[in-house]
């Protein structure tokens, strides 16, 4: 399938002098390196001073031609390319003279918009992980071009913080059904395209912005994650209320008893997990069957992930994460003593976000994806988060403390956790406390009887890696103190 391409027209005044005056300036410094071309031709008839002069005079100039030649390529190349990989940045926007600056979408972490004073039309400014923001003045953009950059955004570039919210530089003019009036590919046409290129090796096929379920009740507003057999995405109801449908289908040849023995354990445990209410937990509020595709409906709760969190600022303090852990544990203990006890079975570092006032909310149950791992026998998740036992099919409590423990190793090195390893923190960053260390260690054991299996300990444990910080604290200000006292 040929890769969709879209070109935008950046018209900086960059580009502007660019076109003004360099270029026409390197077709006269071109014209003078053939007169000096000619002047060696004729030199060779005059003697060697007369030819080493004209030959000084040719090298010289045709160094200002390059030199012309290369800042001409700089400052007259005007688009940007977007396509499915990534976007590709003329020299000007950092680009090297090769075009060789490609931004991938799956480094892309966060998108926002600000204005600057006197100036009507906002910035549009992206963020990738190893790389300095690029800042797009829309007033450099057509307004064709503006909606082409949402358009891509939207679809191929939807995981990203704040996309979302660049609706509003759309003109109002036009629609996400049908072609633009310049001929470029619209909203539809171009998610339709990206539907066919991810999905086309499968049956599965995700549903598109605007999709309507359960009698127009739901309509879905984006798409937030794709993989496998499985989408999530945000959608609305029909009071405005914002929710995070889980899809699960089960395509190809599977063997219906098992599939049928699996969404009946998928209902029932659904129907226990909507029963539960806490305020640190994301809330299960219905499931449903639609077009032979299994639907969980959860709470949707704004804020970052943690491990958008990490990508974009690094490993975090000990103090952020203690607080973060204790926080988690509360939401554990009400789990874990309910009769019969829940377990999470997906307690990773994208479940857990962190809204604006610092709170963390637990999100996403395992249910999903069990209910896909139990129908086809493959197992579904992140398997760096989960344990031994897990994997063979029997989770019980202890299973979240080792999710947990791998967690806090993600966010205190910024990096995922070796599978089926007990994790040792410090080996990777030696400034991590020995008492938080040893706390990692501890729940990432293999064996659930080897682990912290209690939340009142996991507090205290906690509470003991505080106090261990406070103390490192102190003796630094002491022996800085020390230092002080020398020096004076």
């Amino acid at each position: 399938m040929a890769k969709t391409e879209l070109r935008l027209k950046y018209k900086s005044p960059g580009t502007n002098l660019g076109l003004r005056i360099i270029a026409p300036m390197m077709h006269v410094m071109i014209f003078f390196v053939i007169l000096a071309l000619f002047a060696i031709l004729v030199a060779l008839r005059q003697g060697a001073v007369a030819l080493l002069t004209a030959s000084i005079l040719f090298f010289v100039l045709l160094g200002i031609a390059s030199l012309l030649t290369f800042l001409a390529i700089r400052y007259t190349d005007p688009f940007i390319l977007l396509d499915r990989d990534g976007i590709s940045l003329p020299t000007l926007l950092g680009g090297t003279i090769r075009r060789q600056a490609n931004l991938e979408w799956t480094k892309l972490r966060k998108v926002d918009t600000y204005g600057r004073e006197g100036q009507p039309q906002p910035i549009v400014a992206l963020f990738f992980q190893d790389h300095a923001p690029l800042q797009l003045n829309t007033l450099y953009l057509e307004a064709n071009d503006i909606d082409q950059l949402v358009v891509a955004l939207e679809v191929w570039g939807s995981h990203a913080e704040g996309v979302a919210n660049l609706r509003l530089l759309k003109s109002d003019d036009r629609t996400t059904s049908g072609a633009t009036s310049s001929g470029a590919l619209s909203y539809t046409q171009l998610w339709q395209d990206e539907l066919r290129r991810r999905f086309t090796a499968t049956n599965f096929v995700p549903l598109e912005p605007g999709a309507r379920l359960q009698g127009a009740h739901l309509t879905i507003t984006r798409q937030l994650s794709f993989g496998g057999m499985s989408a999530t995405y945000q959608a609305s109801t029909a009071d405005g209320q914002s929710v995070v449908l889980k899809e699960s289908v089960v395509v190809g040849k599977i063997d219906e008893p098992a599939t049928k023995k699996a969404r009946e354990l998928f209902a029932r445990e659904t129907e226990i997990l909507s029963k539960l209410h806490h305020e640190k937990l994301a809330r299960v509020l219905d499931h449903f069957v639609e077009n032979d595709r299994d639907y969980l409906m959860l709470e949707y709760i704004p804020g970052t992930n943690l491990r958008q969190l990490v990508i974009e600022r690094g490993p975090q303090t000990e103090e952020n994460v203690i607080a973060w852990a204790l926080q988690i544990a509360d939401v554990l203990e009400f789990l874990h003593t309910q009769d019969p006890p829940v377990t999470h079975r997906d307690l990773t570092p994208d479940n857990l976000i962190l809204t604006d006032n610092a709170e963390i909310k637990v999100i996403d149950f395992g249910a999903a994806k069990q209910f896909l791992g139990t129908a086809t026998g493959t197992m579904i998740g992140k398997q760096a988060y989960v344990p031994p036992e897990q994997l063979r099919g029997k989770s019980v409590p202890a299973s979240d403390f080792y999710a947990l423990g791998c967690t806090m190793y993600f966010l205190l090195t910024g990096c995922d956790p070796y599978p089926l390893k007990t994790s040792d923190a410090r080996a990777k960053n030696p400034s991590i406390s020995n008492e938080m260390n040893s706390l990692v260690l501890q729940l990432t054991q293999m064996e659930p009887q080897d682990r912290i299996i209690d939340c009142s300990e996991l507090r205290q444990r906690l509470i003991n890696c505080s106090a261990e910080q406070n103390r490192n604290i102190d003796i630094a200000d002491v022996l800085q103190m020390r230092s002080d006292r020398k020096q004076l």
